[in-house]
């Protein structure tokens, strides 16, 4: 008992505060960085995919705008433009390096959004 009431009653209360601070901060901070272990924090959707049949690449703005998936108002970044085509004909607009790892008849998902041909 004696050692307790020495512990409580130091004559330096910062430094047993500080200590005492430390330990919580280490614990509380292990408990948050592991409490998400494996899994993610936020929900996130499942975007709608598709069995890819064929791919595309328009290399000008007039093969673009001739495409059935080509929309008013769309002002790409550059050209070429580059598609992945699904098997219900809707297309999706892809980056070159997507492109170049797409498999035909793998299913994936649109980030951009399926277009639907007009």
């Amino acid at each position: 008992m004696k050692s307790f009431f020495r512990w409580c009653h130091n004559e330096e209360p910062v430094a047993w505060w500080l200590g005492w601070a430390g330990t919580m901060l280490a614990v509380f901070g292990m408990l948050g960085a592991f409490s998400s272990c494996g899994r993610s924090t936020y929900p996130t959707p499942m975007l709608p995919e598709s069995r890819i049949i064929g791919l595309e690449v328009f290399n000008t703005h007039w093969t673009w705008e001739a495409s059935p998936w080509a929309r008013i108002g769309d002002h790409p970044t550059g050209y070429p433009v580059f598609v992945m085509i699904a098997q219900d004909r809707s297309a999706c607009v892809i980056t070159a390096r997507e492109w170049a790892t797409v498999f035909l008849g793998q299913r994936y998902p649109c980030v951009t959004g399926w277009r639907q041909p007009r």
